[in-house]
């Protein structure tokens, strides 16, 4: 059957006599599409067309169930993309290219789509104007490093509009920004955002740079300290750049209390000084400082610097403060007690220590005659002599205690500390001699005995040079070595330069200092004869090569060894 086609019905019956009368039937129509939609309009929002239209004079007997739009550009042709249905009698079609165009819509029902309405008028969507860019370039370029409390001045340049700032940062709050300024509050990372307006002829800009902030660093600064003795304590006194305060650890024969470090036993105490940081500075690099420590009593100090002669051992030159308190000696001839002995008189006064051991102090007056010498407390050897005469010497032992000294077998000339001293006169062929050997030894107070080390001949001697040490000029970094009964053996370091250091030596005494080397050679440095009472120095040495090395003395009549332990 045809759409929209007008039937009529007629029924008859038929058999085998003919056909019966028809059954007249009313006419009936078949169904067909809707007709087209009726005022369709369409207008345009930037790149939005909206349409809108009425429904058509026939649904073609049948229920419209839904519209179909299409968006016609300039050529007639459909905008395939933006073909839409709906069931309202208006549509928004979104995103629509610029160009002009036209909105033609159908119905359907169930028997099918009917035919395209009229266009609509036209209408068009404008194209986007292209704007010029605009991004802000920030100064400076780079950043480099950034530290905490720094502070860094930013401008920025654009074609149009002012640049605003403003920062993001990890963990929050590590930058900040104020009137240009960006100030790094703490360890992290921080951002710097720049934006510009736009207008008709320019786009909006941005633009962006990122940082990171570190901690300040920080140096401890922790000087070397020389060897201690047992008993002795010192204060600690490191230092940073930042100023914080430095933690100490320790470890070995010492003890620690704030910054007062204490040594409770020989060997080698270790003390670290160390600053962990804080928001600002980073922690420091620890410093680490070894002390060697040996039994109390050796090393000079208060004007008791060991030697003189007499003490066998070695140690680094210490300073250490006594009390002291005024004696005087009277020096006279023996043969002739009313006037003072002729010629240059010395005294040497031997403290004893606290492990027994003796410390030396002297002087000597060029007119003879009186002496006076200042004495801490303490018991005393006390050896008097005329220089150059082997005869002319007087030991006795005495103790200062409290400001008063005591001494048996002289004469107290006048209070308690003005003794009265006799010394024999020079016999008629005196052998020179640094210090006389003592005609009485001390009860009290036992003197030291050298022990003299056997030596190469001089035949066996090398010269001066040798590929284990080197004769050097001094420099600040030299180590002096005093003679004193503190110990025999020292430790150092491959490359030390030092010194061997004689506190008192008398005038007319030669001295001289042999090494012998870790292979087995001897080598002998220049000797020296002593012009004036007081210090002898022994030339400097660099020492190249590990292993042991010994040293021996030789002044007057007495001869000293000293072992230097040399490693890498």
């Amino acid at each position: 059957m045809t759409d929209a086609t007008t039937y009529s019905f007629k029924i008859i019956a038929t058999n085998s006599n003919g056909n019966s009368a028809s059954a007249d039937f009313a006419d009936a129509t078949t169904n067909s599409v809707p007709g087209a939609p009726q005022s369709v309009s369409a207008s345009v929002s930037s790149a939005t067309i909206s349409s809108t239209w009425n429904a058509p004079t026939s649904n073609g007997g049948s229920s419209i169930t839904e519209y179909k739009v299409y968006l016609i550009d300039n050529l007639g042709t459909d905008v395939t993309a933006q073909t839409k249905t709906t069931v309202n009698t208006s549509i928004d079609m979104t995103s629509v290219s610029p160009g002009t165009y036209t909105v033609k819509v159908t119905a359907k029902n169930a028997v099918g789509e009917g035919s395209r309405s009229t266009a609509s008028s036209s209408v068009t969507v404008a194209g986007t104007p292209t704007l010029l860019p605009n991004d802000p370039v920030i100064s400076p370029t780079n950043f480099g490093e950034v530290f905490v409390d720094d502070a860094i001045s930013v401008s920025a340049t654009s074609a149009f509009g002012t640049t605003s700032f403003s920062v993001t940062a990890n963990p929050a709050g590590a930058c900040t920004i104020s009137l240009g300024v960006v100030r790094a509050i703490a360890a992290g990372t921080c951002t710097l955002n720049a934006t510009t307006p736009g207008d008709a002829t320019y786009a909006t800009g941005s633009a962006s740079k990122s940082f990171t902030i570190a901690k300040v660093a920080q140096t401890i600064t922790f000087g070397a300290i020389s060897a201690q003795t047992t008993g002795a304590s010192l204060t600690l006194s490191a230092s940073t750049t930042s100023g914080l305060t430095i933690s100490y650890s320790k470890t070995g024969p010492c003890s620690l209390s704030g910054t007062t470090l204490s040594f409770t036993g020989t060997g080698s105490c270790v003390v670290t000084a160390a600053q962990s940081g804080n928001s600002k500075y980073a922690a420091a690099s620890s410093v680490t400082r070894t002390i060697e420590v040996s039994a109390a009593g050796g090393g000079g100090g208060g004007g008791f610097a060991g030697g003189g002669g007499f003490a066998p051992g070695a140690s680094i030159e210490e300073t250490k403060v006594v009390d002291t308190y005024p004696a005087a000696f009277k020096v006279v001839d023996a043969s002739d007690s009313l006037r003072a002995f002729p010629g240059e008189v010395c005294i040497e006064v031997y403290l004893q220590g606290s492990q027994g051991e003796e410390l030396s102090s002297g002087i000597c007056n060029k007119s003879g005659g009186t002496l006076d010498v200042k004495i801490p407390d303490g018991k005393f050897r006390i050896l008097i002599y005329a220089v150059g005469l082997t005869n002319s010497s007087k030991e006795f032992s005495g103790e200062m205690a409290k400001g008063k000294f005591g001494v048996k077998g002289l004469s107290t000339i006048s209070g308690s500390s003005r003794y009265e001293v006799k010394l024999a006169k020079a016999p008629p062929t005196p052998e020179p001699s640094a210090k006389p050997t003592p005609t009485t030894k001390p009860t009290s107070i036992p003197s030291p005995t050298a022990t003299p080390t056997p030596t190469k001949s001089a035949a066996a001697i090398s010269p001066i040079s040798s590929r284990y040490f080197q004769a050097v000029p001094a420099t600040k970094a030299t180590k002096s070595l005093t003679l004193t009964s503190k110990s025999s053996s020292f430790t150092l370091k491959v490359g030390a330069t030092l010194n061997l250091a004689i506190p008192l030596v008398a005038r007319g005494v030669k001295v001289s200092l042999k090494i012998k080397s870790p292979d087995g050679k001897t080598v002998a440095l220049p000797a020296s004869t002593q012009t004036k009472v007081g210090r002898f120095v022994a030339p400097t040495v660099k020492l190249s090569k590990p292993g042991s090395y010994v040293l021996s003395v030789l002044f007057g009549k007495s001869t000293r060894q000293l072992v230097l332990k040399v490693t890498k």
